[in-house]
């Protein structure tokens, strides 16, 4: 199985990248590589190949009205519009494959061997135990409100209740607990691509909603995640 894991030029972001490859060393059935994700400073370069408008109801509209009085805000548009582009170029290189790929960010560790038998109609959340434990959801008022989640084991739909609540066009769609970690197929993909240039971006795990795509999730989980994180978008950002 074909996995990117995206990292920047950030050195920090490099290290993590390389300890994720290295994971992968006692499992089989991995062809692991690093993708040099978009960060602040090659941000201006991807949106001239690929531009794409902003979704207009999103949650990043409201960092992008505020961007020029708070220097937070700003950095928080331009890092989530620049993971976005990362996971939006990889969801292309899919579809080109013709395949499923595994889309890791570099604070992801391998933990299984993949399995050829392995089935999922678009996305597949290969982290769903960590995702949903990690400290900063802990902390989240939906986590809050459903405090004993049980995943079942093997493949199934996601039904964690952690709503998309940006359209109000859109209603009882889940999005992503995160996206560190899933398989995407080329179906998903197309899916993906298809909404993002029709109707705008978004804070990628965001968009990543069952009103796009069938979300799947695999328990046991195939990765962790390293719960220190360390952006993979922020070098450039001021």
């Amino acid at each position: 199985m074909k996995a990117f894991i995206i990292h920047t030029q950030n050195e920090d972001s490099l290290e993590l990248a390389d300890r994720c490859k290295r994971s992968f060393i006692p499992y089989n059935n991995w062809d692991a590589e690093l993708f040099e994700g978009t960060s602040p400073l090659t941000l201006e370069h991807w949106e001239e190949q690929y531009p794409l408008k902003m979704r207009y109801y999103s949650r990043v509209r409201g960092f992008y009205e505020k961007r020029d009085d708070s220097p937070k805000d700003k950095r928080r548009y331009l890092s989530k519009k620049s993971c976005t582009y990362s996971h939006y170029r990889l969801w292309k290189k899919c579809v080109e494959l013709d395949e499923p790929i595994v889309i890791l960010e570099h604070d992801s560790v391998c933990k299984s061997e993949w399995d050829n038998n392995i089935k999922f109609d678009d996305v597949l959340v290969l982290n769903i135990i960590s995702a949903i434990n990690r400290p900063m959801m802990m902390g989240t008022a939906w986590r809050r409100a459903n405090p004993n989640l049980e995943i079942q084991e093997g493949i199934h739909d996601q039904h964690i209740k952690l709503m998309y609540d940006q359209d109000p066009n859109v209603t009882d769609a889940e999005m992503m607990p995160g996206a560190a970690a899933y398989a995407i197929s080329p179906q998903g993909a197309k899916k993906m691509v298809t909404t993002l240039e029709a109707d705008g971006w978004e804070q990628n795990d965001y968009i990543m909603n069952t009103s796009v795509v069938r979300i799947q999730t695999i328990n046991p989980e195939m990765f962790r995640l390293r719960y220190t994180n360390i952006s993979t978008t922020n070098t450039g950002v001021k």
